[in-house]
């Protein structure tokens, strides 16, 4: 392989991750304190410090970062993949939205709203992903999701109305799941069409 094979397979890499790091960054930013709010106004969750609408100023930064996390690791693990259809990606980024809402506004203890939320993300990966790459990458952002969870309530800054795993609700790992297998699909679709530099 000479240079210039190499370079433009670092080229085209960069815009790659550039395409799909971008739209991430600015869904994360404006779609995450949403449905942040979800929980908030629910009582589900809270800031200890909160402002304006029950929420922090770096609410915003906290989802832009999770989104893009999410989102380029599932880029970064599964190489150039197909893309699904865009009817199929949304229809997966609605079904994360719904059970974000019913994590926040379903009226039943947390053990039911893990099951819920745990089904949903279930059949989420089922109808959507049904990759084995996929339910791995759920995996892993289930666990750092709890892991940020723990480390906000830790550092007192963030409290969750029920507190089975270590100071996080039961349910939560669950709704990561769901969110990686939406937020994933959609960094893949992305990263598939890099934009060229201007």
């Amino acid at each position: 392989m000479g240079p210039l094979y190499r370079e433009g397979r670092g080229t085209l890499h960069a815009m790659r991750w550039r395409s799909a790091a971008v739209p991430l960054l600015l869904l994360g930013a404006t779609l995450g304190p949403v449905l942040d709010g979800f929980h908030t106004w629910s009582g589900t969750t809270w800031y200890t410090s909160p402002g304006w609408l029950r929420t922090v100023w770096w609410c915003p930064l906290l989802f832009s970062g999770a989104a893009a996390a999410i989102g380029l690791s599932r880029v970064a693990i599964e190489g150039r993949a197909p893309p699904l259809g865009t009817r199929r990606i949304a229809a997966a980024i609605a079904w994360f939205i719904a059970a974000y809402a019913l994590s926040g506004f379903l009226p039943a203890s947390s053990l039911a709203k893990c099951a819920v939320v745990g089904a949903m993300a279930a059949a989420g990966w089922a109808a959507f992903d049904r990759t084995r790459l996929g339910l791995a990458h759920g995996a892993l952002t289930a666990a750092g999701g709890w892991l940020v969870e723990f480390t906000l309530v830790r550092e007192g800054l963030f409290v969750h109305r029920t507190a089975e795993l270590a100071g996080v609700a039961v349910w939560i790992p669950c709704l990561y799941f769901s969110g990686a297998t939406a937020i994933g699909l959609l960094a893949t679709r992305l990263a598939a069409n890099p934009a060229p530099a201007q």
